[in-house]
């Protein structure tokens, strides 16, 4: 199951969109582990144990370097 799915079906995180599912768009994008990846194309389970930030974690002050 892709990281995306379960973002949006198992855990009610819907900030990331499904859009082209091929990684061209960038709708789908988080953060795993600092890095940018997309949800769509990224495997649940290759993210056991990694820190993901999709957009309802980020803030304001994320947003915008000083």
């Amino acid at each position: 199951m892709s990281l995306l799915n379960v973002l949006r079906d198992s855990l009610d995180l819907t900030g990331a969109k499904a859009g082209c599912d091929r990684g061209h768009c960038g709708c789908c994008t988080v953060l795993v582990d600092g890095r940018r990846v997309y949800s769509c194309l990224t495997l649940a389970v290759a993210c056991g144990g990694a820190c993901v930030v999709t957009v309802e974690g980020l803030g304001a002050a994320d947003l915008h370097p000083p």
